[in-house]
């Protein structure tokens, strides 16, 4: 998403989001609770560090939280009108 600079609040990328969530029946609030799910998907987070290359440099697990939740803030607005 960084090196892209993709701007997941646009308008076009809301209105994909909500398509996307639409077609596959899945209600946008749901994305507001990813925050309350963190200790979940750190169990998995051993998983992802198996799958990166050697001399790729990893971060820790809260790092990327932390930037997934910044971008579903972003997107609040389409869960809360």
């Amino acid at each position: 998403m960084a090196n892209r600079k993709l701007d997941m609040a646009s308008e076009e990328n809301k209105e994909l989001l909500s398509a996307v969530f639409g077609a596959k029946r899945v209600p946008l609030p749901l994305l507001g609770s990813i925050k309350d799910y963190r200790e979940f998907h750190r169990a998995d987070y051993p998983a992802v560090e198996a799958t990166v290359k050697a001399g790729v440099k990893l971060r820790e697990f809260d790092f990327y939280f932390e930037y997934v939740l910044a971008l579903v803030q972003q997107l609040e607005p389409l869960w809360n009108v």
